[in-house]
């Protein structure tokens, strides 16, 4: 179910990712599906959520566009923030699935 490339194929998996079918929903018939996808998927939920933008991006370990000199000085790593964006997240899915939010 993952993306082929242009000689239909199965593209070569990520580094020290998965690269079989194990999490395609649905049987996969919906489309091609990428791991990706579930980041897009949690961004978007937190989003909803009302979670800063900043802290999604640093749930997401994204690199910041900032200044180099901010990158090598500024090194507090949020994880309080980033704790509480991911439960926010986890207690919204339990919810989806109709399971009890207490963990």
């Amino acid at each position: 179910m993952f993306k082929k490339n242009k000689e239909s194929t199965p593209r070569a998996p990520p580094k020290n990712r998965r690269s079989d079918n194990t999490l395609v929903l649905v049987g996969g018939k919906n489309d091609a599906w990428t791991p990706h996808d579930l980041r897009r998927t949690a961004a978007t939920m937190m989003q909803a959520l009302g979670i800063s933008l900043e802290l999604i991006d640093r749930c997401q370990n994204h690199v910041l566009p900032s200044r180099k000199v901010r990158r090598h000085y500024m090194l507090h790593d949020y994880a309080d923030g980033k704790r509480a964006a991911w439960m926010a997240l986890g207690e919204r899915l339990m919810e989806v699935m109709g399971r009890p939010t207490q963990f």
